[in-house]
């Protein structure tokens, strides 16, 4: 699947406005409560590529609440929790297409796309 130019755009701007406002805190719960936090996960699935994007071009943040506010899932094992690099190879690994195994591809010239 490739990503709308339009999600892309608009997912890279609320998340450089969430940057530049969220809260020195590292509580999840202030860290989400940023308007931008939150416009991002009303674009809901379409935004999910944007973040897995994210963490295979090695922008690891805090999009984890987000990423199970928008699935309903969490793929991210008890022992991994708060550890960033982890919880992001967790969620890599569940885009991944179960049937094909493939996950997202990133290359030059392309937001990303699921083949």
């Amino acid at each position: 699947m490739t990503i709308p130019d339009v999600v892309g755009h608009k997912f890279l701007g609320l998340a450089e406005e969430w940057r530049r406002s969220r809260p020195p805190s590292s509580r999840m719960k202030d860290l989400a409560a940023v308007s931008a936090y939150q416009e991002i996960i009303k674009m809901g699935m379409p935004v999910v590529p944007c973040i897995i994007r994210e963490f295979v071009e090695g922008r690891i943040d805090h999009w984890f609440w987000a990423l199970c506010k928008i699935t309903g899932q969490d793929p991210v094992q008890p022992a991994h929790r708060g550890i960033l690099s982890l919880m992001a190879d967790s969620w890599c690994r569940w885009w991944r297409d179960p049937q094909t195994g493939t996950t997202v591809q990133i290359t030059k010239g392309q937001r990303g796309t699921k083949e």
